[in-house]
């Protein structure tokens, strides 16, 4: 289980310079960090999937309908930050059977995301899969691939601060490619779903 300490230091030890004990610390190397911490922290769950910040929700749909465009739209959770699968796919009724799942592959999405909401023509419940904000998640909760993911980043970020030295910014990014490639190979990091397109035989077996 790390902290924002912990990861910082992790960062520091990387780029060989002195350890802090607070990110409040009143040292450079304290003040570079806690300067970048969250907007990298943030930009790491963007950049994938990350196992541990996925949620699941079924949403209702709001009383008022979109002015047009959509039939639905469903308010976003409160720590909501990224759509990941839930409204690119529906289910389709054939004659004499159960509901069976339609896969699509789109350019264009049949949803839109706009001011907390998302628009859409799947009626209730909508059931999505989304990852998390970084403020409502608990460092304890972090895998260990992404602490060294994320100390990386921050390592590579603050290297020209804190030590004006390319070869070890270099040496960080590499770590952190690694430290994904090793992240994939441990499941902590979710592949996106493959659409398979509309095709006739997938509609006979039913």
């Amino acid at each position: 289980m790390a902290s924002d300490v912990d990861i910082v230091n992790l960062a520091l030890t990387t780029l060989g310079v002195q350890r802090i004990i607070s990110l409040g610390d009143n040292v450079r190397e304290a003040r570079e960090m806690n300067a970048v911490y969250l907007l990298e922290r943030d930009a790491e769950l963007m950049a994938h999937n990350w196992k541990f910040a996925l949620k699941r929700a079924s949403l209702p749909a709001l009383a008022d309908a979109p002015l047009w465009g959509f039939n639905f739209q469903y308010a976003l959770p409160p720590d909501f930050s990224r759509l990941l699968v839930g409204v690119d796919q529906a289910t389709e009724t054939l004659p004499g059977t159960a509901k069976i799942l339609v896969y699509r592959t789109r350019s264009v999405p049949d949803y839109a995301l706009e001011d907390g909401k998302i628009l859409t023509d799947i009626g209730a419940p909508l059931q999505i899969i989304y990852q998390r904000t970084g403020n409502s998640l608990d460092t304890a909760r972090f895998h260990p691939q992404f602490v060294i993911a994320l100390a990386c980043r921050l390592a590579a970020r603050c290297c020209e601060a804190l030590t004006q030295n390319a070869q070890k910014r270099q040496l960080a990014q590499i770590e952190y490619k690694q430290a994904i490639a090793e992240a994939v190979r441990a499941d902590a990091i979710q592949k996106p779903p493959e659409y398979i397109p509309d095709d006739t035989w997938i509609l006979v077996r039913y």
